[in-house]
């Protein structure tokens, strides 16, 4: 497993960049609260390995890229729409693929106001601004105003040489106490694609594992969903 890691700034004793046991050297960058951060790779599955701080200087090979609301990795470029403030592209690089269908968002956001789906309403973009940039991962704040909301703040990620996309949405709710629905927006462009959602200890797929009659309208999950075809 690969993943990023945070040192926390008040117990950070100083250094340029990270080695592991072998050797091995990672970029390490300052974010903005203070913290740093380092991609910790190829950690064994129930194992351990090992880093280390170190002072030697180091130009790492520049692996993250930004042009406006534009941004990629080895493995993924996203554009970030600055009207609506969702994600309208997701193209994995070496295949060409797209993972947002045509004209739609990713990660919009909708509001119900009662029962009744077309009763729905959208978000207004208040600010949108790059906050992290450096060797280690690039990240968007977006803060939205909305209806059944106080604010809602959305950090997209993306990290060198992973090839994922961060999306962490932080919402402050209004207390509503009529029917309503508060939704985020997924039309991933996957053809016959299946969905898969993970529990406490099992998993099932959608409409495929369930009884007749189950409630659908909502899922509960615990670690992930998974979207996919056999592509």
């Amino acid at each position: 497993h690969s993943g990023p890691v945070v040192l926390d700034a008040k117990i950070f004793v100083g250094g340029n960049c990270v080695k592991d046991e072998a050797g091995n050297v990672y970029p390490l960058q300052k974010l903005s609260d203070g913290n740093y951060m380092f991609i910790a790779t190829d950690i064994p599955a129930f194992g351990k390995k090992e880093f280390f701080l170190d002072d030697e200087d180091m130009l790492p090979e520049p692996l993250l890229k930004q042009e406006d609301y534009s941004f990629e990795n080895e493995y993924i470029k996203l554009d970030i729409d600055k009207e609506n403030a969702g994600i309208w592209s997701i193209v994995l690089k070496k295949s060409g693929k797209e993972f947002v269908q045509k004209h739609e968002i990713l990660n919009e956001y909708y509001y119900v106001s009662g029962r009744d789906p077309s009763n729905s309403s959208g978000s207004h973009l208040i600010n949108i601004e790059l906050v992290e940039s450096g060797p280690v991962m690039l990240s968007y704040k977006i803060e939205l105003k909305a209806n059944g909301i106080h604010s809602m703040t959305t950090e997209i990620r993306l990290y060198a040489g992973l090839d994922y996309v961060e999306i962490i949405n932080t919402i402050d709710k209004e207390e509503v106490y009529e029917a309503e629905g508060v939704h985020m927006a997924f039309p991933f462009d996957i053809k016959d694609a299946g969905v898969y959602i993970d529990e406490a200890f099992a998993g099932y797929w959608c409409e495929w594992e369930q009884f007749s009659g189950s409630n659908k309208n909502y899922f509960t999950a615990n670690r992930y969903i998974d979207v996919y075809n056999m592509e």
